[in-house]
């Protein structure tokens, strides 16, 4: 619960940063230094609004109740955390790829080493643990300095004047981030609730179990190749001389994308229950119809980050705000409509549906602008018959007996499918260029 808050509130001070951070860095690219002195002296002075807030609540945390004595650990969590991301965010978009990439490493290390030393050295209680993760973090910021080429000694180099231009640019493009990864939160929290107050703890259990599944899968898939474009399209200095490329770009990264996840939802189709019987067991099973459902959504949700890319480029992150606090509000209402009817199978469609009027909503209004969202329907097209394909192969292999055996069924079953699969997109012709073009992109230049 105690890193679920702080993680929050970390998210809340810290993503709106990430996000200019990646957007504006480029445009800096000659004047470096003063891009990070800038940076430095608006996130020492965010810190210190964190400290003096936390300061200023601190005799109100007896209304933690039972968690008061974490409230010490917590500030000092936020506050490395948010340091920790905001620097790491400057040395992935500078390109600065082996060395974020062994930072994080030892990040990780870190995490794993220093909570088990505090609690077996010290003492075993909850925190030590969160102070491990705490110095995990604080660190490695230093070294995160260095990569990212921040020099204390170049906070002489700020101008008031620019300064303050500075911030506004940062904070006019990123604030309504903040809206935008609160609507997020609201639509991937709001249908546990619901089904909360209509149905039971039972059904919230069942259903955040099988949506944990979809959800972590999707992610690992998604999260590289968002971090693989962020930098290659941020980099794009003259957004009107380089929208085709920009265009051609996203679209790229869309396929890309598809192309990996759709045989992975007719797989989820066609052995829904198996996964779920498998990976939890028991009662949890019993929710397995709502994964396709999720998947689906989950699926539409992710491919229109990439879309969405061209609103991040065009400054227009007010639009992306108003997308999303619309699926979020229509995530609610569906929610109320059809949990009191359907339990959690009423609120998988609901997240079908609110998750897939984002991508919808992108493609639409993008052709009102230069960077108009371009999917390859012919690409896309051919994928879906490919995996429709490979998901009959995987129904008819449902028709032998496999007793209860999860783990053979689903092996055979993914490895029989992947084999159908990429011999039908090869078969189709799926990507007209160059395989190794789409390979290129998730290469950060070093």
């Amino acid at each position: 619960m105690v890193l679920m808050t702080t993680t929050f509130i970390t998210t809340l001070f810290a993503q709106w940063i990430q996000q200019s951070v990646q957007r504006f860095l480029p445009e800096y690219r000659n004047n470096i230094s003063i891009f990070n002195a800038n940076l430095m002296a608006l996130l020492f002075s965010i810190l210190l609004v964190i400290l003096l807030l936390a300061f200023i609540l601190c005799p109100l945390k007896s209304i933690m109740g039972s968690y008061q004595g974490y409230y010490g650990i917590s500030v000092m969590l936020v506050s490395t955390q948010f340091l920790y991301l905001t620097i790491s965010t400057v040395a992935q978009s500078s390109f600065k790829s082996i060395a974020y990439k062994n930072i994080s490493l030892i990040n990780g290390l870190f995490k794993f080493i220093f909570p088990i030393l505090l609690i077996y050295v010290v003492d075993r209680t909850i925190n030590n643990l969160l102070l491990g993760i705490v110095l995990s973090q604080l660190l490695l910021i230093y070294p995160l300095m260095r990569i990212s080429s921040f020099r204390i000694k170049d906070l002489i180099l700020i101008n008031f004047k620019n300064f303050t231009k500075f911030v506004y640019s940062i904070f006019s493009y990123g604030f309504p981030m903040i809206g935008w990864f609160l609507g997020n939160s609201v639509l991937n929290l709001c249908d546990r609730y619901v089904i909360q107050i209509f149905s039971s703890s039972k059904e919230v259990g069942i259903y955040s179990a099988n949506y944990s599944i979809v959800f972590s899968t999707l992610s690992l898939l998604t999260s590289p190749l968002i971090l693989a474009a962020q930098p290659i399209l941020m980099n794009q200095s003259n957004i009107k001389e380089n929208k085709e490329k920009i265009k051609k770009t996203i679209s790229s990264f869309s396929t890309f994308f598809v192309i990996i996840s759709m045989p992975m939802l007719s797989y989820v189709i066609c052995f829904q229950h198996e996964i779920s019987a498998f990976f939890l067991g028991g009662v949890y099973s019993e929710g397995s119809k709502v994964i396709p459902l999720l998947f689906g959504g989950i699926f539409l949700w992710n491919l229109a980050l990439f879309g969405h890319k061209g609103f991040e480029l065009l400054k227009e992150t007010k639009i992306m705000f108003l997308f999303v606090l619309f699926c979020a509000f229509l995530n609610i209402i569906l929610n109320l409509l059809l949990v009191p009817r359907f339990g959690y199978i009423g609120s998988s469609v609901a997240t079908l549906i609110s998750m897939g009027i984002y991508p919808l909503l992108v493609l639409i209004v993008s052709k009102r602008t230069i960077l108009e969202w371009q999917l390859d329907w012919k690409s896309i097209y051919k994928i879906a018959v490919s995996s429709g394909v490979a998901g009959i192969f995987a129904i008819i292999l449902k028709l032998f007996p496999f007793n209860g055996h999860y783990f053979i069924e689903l092996f055979i079953g993914g490895l029989i499918g992947l084999f159908i699969y990429f011999y039908m997109i090869i078969k189709l012709k799926v990507v007209d260029v160059d395989i190794q073009e789409y390979i290129n992109k998730f290469k950060f230049k070093q």
